[in-house]
C-alpha cells in the first residue's frame, strides 16, 4: 500500500507500479490493474487476474476473463426506471426465499438523471421549455413518484429530477471526480469533503510515509506487494482490505484513493473517458448487477492507441474529429477493443472537445476510448467547480499510476497504433442512418444525390404542401427537423458558442429557417445557455427559432416530437429530411415522418435549417439575401476562428458553470409535490400502466434450473445486417393499431397520453407489445410489410410479431431470431433482451453481435449463437419457416461446452439441414448466469444465501 499527500492531506492507495513492467502498460489497461489489485477479494484469482492483464498486453492481444469492479453506476431514466423496478421486485422475491429484503441494496454510488422523457412537443416558441417540463410531469408522474421512493428507500442513490441536463454531460460537469475516496464508511467525490470534516488531519503523521509490504501476489516475473488491514466499514476500503491490501499502523486511518470508474446504463457513458476516467456503457441487466456488489467479467481487450498530432482547424470542430473517427475506427476493426488516445495533437484539445470524440466511442463498436489526465483536464475540474484540493490530488494520483500524459514518455505497449493529424480534419457530416457514414460537408449535396439514387429516388418530383405561411412546392430531401441537441456536442461550450455566433450573424443577414423546418433547441446543462447569454447570443438564437424546449436528450433519442403535420401527410411521397449534432441517426430512430437523418455539429445545423433542404450546396451556395440584396453564404454566417476563441476565453468560465448548478427548469416545484409512499417495499398500483410487478422471478427457486433447451423452436423473426436494439425495442412514440396500443387502450389510456415506449419501460405488458415494433423492421417472414410484423406458421399468414409469440408460446413452442452483422447494434437498451425473453425467445443465430447486446442477452437468459465464418441463414439457404434445434449446451462449469454445438432446421417436407455455430458465451461468469437463467436470478440466490 502507498502513500501520496497532495493538497494539504494524505491518502493510501494500491500502486500499480508494484507489478514490473506496468510503467508500459496502455492507460486503460492501468485503470484496470488497479481495480483488480484493489477490489479482487481471493488472492489467488486477484493472482490470476493481474497476470492476465499483463499478458494481453505484452501479447497485443485480447486476454482472458478478469473481474472489474466499478466505483459507481450512472443511470438514465429510461433504463433507471426498469431496473429500479427490478430492485423492488428483487426485495419481494428475497423475501419470499427466506432473506432479507434490505440486502438488496445498492452497494455503490448509483447516479439516475431524468433526461430521456423529455419531448420537443412545442418548439420554436419563447414558452416551449415552460409547456414541454408541464407536459413532461403530466405524462410521467407515475414513474417520477416511483422514482422519489426509490431515492428514499435505497441507500447510495441520488437521482436527477427532471430539467436540469443530459446524464452524460452532468457526469463530466458534476459527478466524475477523477479520483475517489472511501473514509470511514463515507464514499467522496471530492477531497475538500474530508479537509472540511478535519478529517484530513486524523493522520498528519503517516504524510509522505510508505507502507511496509507484508505480502506478495506473484504476476509472473513481477511481484506486487500487499499487506492485510483490517476492514473499514466503507464498499471501496472493504474491497481493498478484502483483496489483502492495507497500510502499517502509521496510515491505516488514512483515507483510500482509488480511480473513478463508472459504468452506465447508456451506450454513451464513454463521454467521462475524455476526462481519464474509465467507463463503458452496459446493459441495465448488467448494471444493476454491478450496482448490488456484482464484478463485472470481461476479457480483457485489446487496446488500440490513436497517436494525435497537428492542431484543428479554425473551421473544424470536435464534432468533425468524432465523425472522423467513427468512420476511420469502424474500417479498422475495433469492436470490443479499448482505444486511448495519446501524442502532441492532444495538447490542442480541451476537455470538452475529448469527450465529445469519447462520446462516438459506441459508433465505431469499442468498448472506451480513453484520453490520459493532463494540464487540460485540470483545468476543466476547476471550471467545473472541483476543488483546489481535488485538483491537486487528481495530478498526484495520475502521476503516481501512471495516468499522467508526458508527450516525452514512451510510446505504451498497444495492440496496433493508428495515427491521426488534426490538421487534416475538414468539417463533416455523416448519414443518412449510419455515424460512421461519413462524408465532407462541402460534398453533401453530391451525397444527397447518391443517396436518392440507391433509393430510385427522382429529386426532380415536387408535391404541393400548403403552409400556414402560404403554399410550397417541397422535394426529397426537405429538411422536416433540425435540432441542437445531444451530450454530443453540447457538452463542448466552444460549439456552442460557434452556433450562437452563427444564429447572431444570420439575424444581421435577415435570414430565417424555412417556415416548414422545426428548430429544436436541447441544450445539455444550465451552464451552456448561462454562456450564451452571458455572450448575448441568445436572443439571436431565438430570432431564428432556436428557442430552448428542453434540457435533454430529446431528438437524439427520438423525442423530437411531431414534425409539421403538412409534412407528415406527404411524408409517404417524399423523403423527408433531418440535420442534427446528436450522435445517433438510425433508420426510425428520429422520428417515424423522417427517413434520412444526418449528423453535424451544431452551426451546420443552423446553416441548414436556413437552407431548409439537403438538395443544396451548403458550402458554396446562396442561404439568401442580405438587406441591401447581397448574397449570404455560409462562409458568411460562420464565425472566424480568432473571434470564437476571444468568446470563448471571455465566457467560458467558472461562474458560468457555478452559475449553471444552481440554476433549474422550473422543474423543482413539480418535483417536490409528488408524494411517493414509504417503506422498504413497494406499494404497487395494479391500475398503473408505466410501473408493474416484473415476472422475472416467478417460480424461482432457491438453486438454479439450467438455461432452457432450444427443441423444435420457430423462427419469430429473421433479420438482415446492422439491426440496432432500436429497431428491437424501439424507444419512440406508440401507433395506433399495434399490440401496444391496444394493450393501453383496453386499460383506459387514450391515443393522446400514449406518451413513448421509452417512458413505458416500467411496464412489461407495454414493452413485450413493443418489442420488434420499430416501424423501419424488415422482418423477412413478413414480405411487403414494415414494423412489428412475422408470419404464424401454425395459421399460414402474417400476423401482428407479438399476437404470434403468444400463439407459439400458449402452445410450449420455443423462438428463436435469425440475424446477420452486427446485431444489436446502438444503444445498450436492456430492453432489446428482456422483451424478446418474454416473448418467448431462447436464442439469437447471428453472423455477429454487438458487444453490449450479447452481454444482455446473456444476462437475461438467451443463448447467443453465432455462425461460422462465411454462413449465415441466407448462405445456409434457410427461410425462417423451419424447426430449430440446438445441441444441449451445459454450463454447469461456466465456459459452455460444447463451444460449438450443432444445429438442426427441419423443415415442414422433412428435409433437414444441419450446421455449426459457436456459442457465444465468452467467460465461466456468463455461463454461471446462463445456468441459473439470468444475471438477476443469479445475484438474487447470492444475496438470498448472504442474507439469512
Amino acid at each position: 500500500m502507498g502513500v501520496i499527500s497532495a493538497g494539504g492531506g494524505s491518502y493510501r492507495y494500491v500502486p500499480t507500479s508494484q507489478v514490473d513492467g506496468a510503467a508500459r502498460l496502455p492507460y486503460a489497461l492501468t485503470v484496470l490493474l488497479e481495480n483488480v489489485l484493489r477490489c479482487v477479494a481471493d488472492p489467488d484469482q486477484r493472482q490470476r487476474c493481474a497476470e492476465r492483464i499483463m499478458a494481453a498486453a505484452r501479447s497485443g492481444s485480447a486476454g482472458d476473463e478478469v473481474e472489474f469492479s466499478p466505483a459507481r453506476v450512472l443511470f438514465q431514466d429510461f433504463t433507471g426506471v426498469p431496473a429500479f423496478v427490478d430492485f423492488a421486485e428483487m426485495r419481494e422475491a428475497c423475501a419470499r426465499l427466506g432473506g432479507d429484503p434490505e440486502a438488496i441494496n445498492p452497494q455503490i454510488p448509483c447516479d439516475l438523471v431524468i433526461d430521456h422523457s423529455v419531448i420537443a412537443d412545442v418548439a420554436g416558441a419563447p414558452d416551449a421549455l415552460e409547456r414541454n417540463m408541464r407536459l413532461e410531469f403530466e405524462r410521467n408522474a407515475e414513474r417520477y413518484t416511483f422514482l422519489k421512493w426509490a431515492q428514499s428507500s435505497f441507500r447510495n442513490v441520488s437521482i436527477v429530477e427532471p430539467g436540469l441536463g443530459i446524464c452524460h454531460q452532468l457526469n463530466i460537469e458534476r459527478f466524475a471526480a477523477g479520483v475517489m475516496l472511501s473514509d470511514a464508511g463515507e464514499v467522496v467525490r471530492d477531497a475538500a469533503a474530508l479537509s472540511r470534516a478535519g478529517r484530513l488531519d486524523k493522520a498528519a503523521d503517516a504524510r509522505g510515509r510508505e507502507s511496509t509490504n507484508a505480502g506478495v501476489v506473484a504476476t509472473g516475473a513481477a511481484v506486487v506487494g500487499v499487506e492485510v488491514a483490517s476492514a473499514p466499514s466503507d464498499a471501496s476500503a472493504q474491497a481493498a482490505a478484502s483483496a489483502g491490501v492495507g497500510c502499517d499502523g502509521a496510515s491505516d486511518t488514512l483515507p483510500l484513493a482509488y480511480f473513478d470508474t463508472l459504468v452506465g446504463t447508456d451506450s454513451h457513458t464513454p463521454t467521462a473517458n475524455g476526462l481519464g476516467v474509465l467507463g463503458w456503457g452496459v446493459g441495465g441487466i448488467e448494471a444493476e448487477a454491478a450496482a448490488l456488489g456484482q464484478p463485472i467479467t470481461i476479457l480483457v481487450p485489446k487496446v488500440v492507441g490513436v497517436r494525435l498530432v497537428g492542431r484543428l482547424a479554425p473551421a473544424a470542430s470536435a464534432m468533425d474529429v468524432a465523425l472522423h473517427f467513427a468512420q476511420m475506427l469502424r474500417a479498422e476493426g475495433v469492436v470490443g477493443c479499448f482505444v486511448e488516445c495519446f501524442g502532441p495533437g492532444l495538447a490542442g484539445l480541451s476537455a470538452t472537445q475529448r469527450t465529445c470524440i469519447a462520446n462516438m466511442t459506441p459508433e465505431y463498436g469499442s468498448t472506451c476510448t480513453l484520453f490520459p489526465v493532463d494540464e487540460r483536464t485540470l483545468e476543466f475540474l476547476r471550471l467545473t467547480g472541483r476543488s483546489d484540493a481535488q485538483c491537486q490530488l487528481v495530478r498526484a494520483y495520475a502521476q503516481a499510476q501512471g495516468l499522467w500524459h508526458d508527450p516525452a514518455e514512451p510510446e505504451r505497449s498497444y495492440a496496433r497504433v493508428i495515427e491521426v493529424d488534426l490538421s487534416s480534419i475538414e468539417p463533416s457530416a455523416s448519414g443518412p442512418s449510419r455515424p460512421h457514414d461519413r462524408f465532407l460537408l462541402r460534398d453533401a449535396r453530391e451525397r444527397f444525390r447518391a443517396v436518392c439514387a440507391e433509393r430510385g429516388l427522382d429529386c426532380s418530383l415536387r408535391v404541393d404542401v400548403s403552409l400556414p405561411t402560404g403554399d410550397e412546392r417541397l422535394a426529397h430531401g426537405t429538411i422536416a427537423l433540425a435540432a441542437i441537441t445531444s451530450c454530443t456536442t453540447a457538452a463542448d461550450p466552444r460549439m456552442m458558442l460557434a452556433a450562437g455566433l452563427a444564429a447572431r450573424n444570420a439575424v444581421r443577414a435577415g435570414l430565417a429557417p424555412k417556415p416548414w423546418v422545426k428548430c429544436v433547441f436541447a441544450p445539455g446543462s444550465h451552464a451552456g445557455t448561462v454562456m450564451l447569454q452571458r455572450a448575448g447570443l441568445m436572443e439571436a438564437l431565438q430570432r431564428i427559432g432556436f428557442h430552448p424546449c428542453g434540457f435533454g436528450c430529446m431528438s437524439c433519442i427520438g423525442n423530437s416530437g411531431p414534425i409539421a403535420q403538412p409534412l407528415q401527410q406527404v411524408s409517404d411521397r417524399i423523403e423527408l429530411a433531418s440535420v442534427l449534432s446528436g450522435n445517433r441517426n438510425f433508420e426510425g430512430r428520429i422520428s417515424p415522418d423522417v427517413s434520412q437523418n444526418y449528423l453535424m455539429q451544431p452551426a451546420a445545423v443552423i446553416a441548414y435549417a436556413l437552407a431548409g433542404t439537403m438538395d443544396f450546396d451548403v458550402c458554396e451556395g446562396v442561404l439568401g439575401h442580405a438587406p441591401d440584396g447581397s448574397p449570404v453564404r455560409m462562409a458568411d454566417i460562420m464565425p472566424d476562428g480568432d473571434e470564437l476563441d476571444r468568446v470563448y476565453a471571455r465566457f467560458v468560465t467558472a461562474g458560468a458553470y457555478e452559475q449553471g448548478r444552481r440554476e433549474t427548469a422550473g422543474g423543482a416545484g413539480n418535483w417536490e409535490a409528488l408524494e411517493a409512499p414509504a417503506g422498504s417495499l413497494f406499494a404497487w398500483d395494479d391500475a398503473s400502466t408505466y410501473v408493474r410487478r416484473p415476472p422475472y422471478f416467478e417460480g424461482m427457486g432457491a438453486h438454479p434450473a439450467g438455461c432452457d433447451a432450444v427443441c423444435e423452436a420457430r423462427a419469430l423473426a429473421k433479420l438482415g445486417d446492422f439491426i440496432t436494439t432500436d429497431h428491437i425495442s424501439p424507444a419512440g412514440s406508440i401507433a395506433l393499431g399495434t399490440p401496444a396500443a391496444r394493450y393501453l387502450q383496453e386499460h383506459g389510456v387514450e391515443a393522446r397520453d400514449f406518451n413513448t415506449l421509452g417512458s413505458r419501460r416500467g411496464n412489461h405488458e407495454v414493452m413485450m407489445r413493443g418489442t420488434f415494433a420499430n416501424v423501419k423492421l424488415a422482418n423477412e417472414l413478413a414480405p411487403g410489410k414494415r414494423g412489428g410484423w412475422s408470419f404464424d406458421f401454425c395459421e399460414g399468414t402474417a400476423r401482428p410479431l407479438f399476437d404470434v409469440s403468444e400463439r407459439y408460446r400458449s402452445e410450449g413452442v420455443g423462438m428463436v431470431v435469425l440475424a446477420g452483422c452486427m446485431y444489436g447494434s446502438g444503444s445498450s437498451r436492456d430492453w432489446a433482451a428482456k422483451g424478446p425473453k418474454l416473448l418467448g425467445v431462447r436464442a439469437v443465430l447471428a453472423k455477429s453481435f454487438e458487444r453490449i447486446h450479447r452481454s444482455n442477452l446473456v444476462g437475461m437468459g438467451i443463448v447467443p449463437l453465432q455462425f461460422l465464418e462465411g454462413q449465415g441463414a441466407d448462405e445456409l439457404g434457410l427461410d425462417g419457416s423451419e424447426r430449430y434445434t440446438v445441441e444441449p449446451i451445459d454450463f454447469a462449469a461456466g465456459l459452455p461446452s460444447p463451444r460449438e454445438v450443432a444445429v438442426r432446421a427441419r423443415r415442414d417436407d422433412g428435409e433437414e439441414v444441419t450446421f455449426r455455430a459457436t456459442v457465444r458465451v465468452d467467460t465461466p461468469t456468463e455461463g454461471r448466469y446462463l445456468q441459473h437463467g439470468g444475471i438477476l436470478p443469479f445475484v438474487l440466490r447470492n444475496l438470498v444465501e448472504a442474507s439469512r
